[in-house]
């Protein structure tokens, strides 16, 4: 029973846990270096990323690793992200480079539906994160984002890390199921 135990928490744990992105390393461990242009180096960890700018959005390793879309603030306008499967939850750290600085992240079904929007206002100190979130709401998922930090003419808040939780795809819950069904199977026959 206790090897069932193991199999079950080990699979929904792997199905449940959020990927965060710190904008610091790509998924390989690689250190982006400063100005690099993002799109897809994070498609691995399932999101990618786009913005309407050329040579955007990028990173500024420079300032600490902080993702800008290079819009007319210099640092922020709208920034877009696709996810390559279906999220439940999405988590912006923002960082401003003053106070008082709002921040709107509208989220999107995949099939480009409007879920709903969160604003959010950053209250320093200047270089400090600041997280906000949305939640999906129930029996929907979240297939991309538009974030923009730069609703105030005089700063911005760029994204420090990002963070996110895919539905667990339904591959692995049918193999958790198998492999519940399997491990019962052996005890009931050993019986």
């Amino acid at each position: 029973m206790a090897t069932v135990r193991l199999i079950a928490l080990a699979l929904f744990a792997s199905a449940a846990i959020a990927a965060t992105i710190d904008f610091t390393t790509f998924p390989s461990g690689t250190p982006i270096a400063d100005e690099s242009v993002i799109s897809d180096q994070f498609e691995s960890v399932s999101v990618t990323f786009f913005s309407d700018f050329p040579n955007s959005p990028r990173v500024k390793t420079e300032l600490g690793g902080i993702l800008i879309s290079g819009g007319p603030t210099g640092f922020f306008d709208e920034l877009g992200m696709n996810f390559v499967v279906p999220v439940t939850s999405v988590t912006v750290s923002i960082i401003g480079s003053g106070l008082n600085i709002s921040a709107n992240l509208q989220v999107f079904d995949k099939d480009g539906g409007l879920l709903g929007a969160v604003q959010h206002t950053y209250t320093g100190p200047t270089g400090i994160e600041s997280p906000f979130s949305f939640i999906a709401p129930s029996g929907k998922t979240i297939g991309s984002g538009i974030y923009n930090g730069g609703l105030n003419p005089s700063a911005a808040a760029s994204i420090g890390a990002l963070s996110f939780t895919p539905v667990p795809e339904p591959r692995n819950l049918f193999l958790l199921t198998a492999a519940l069904a399997s491990t019962f199977a052996l005890k009931y026959r050993r019986s």
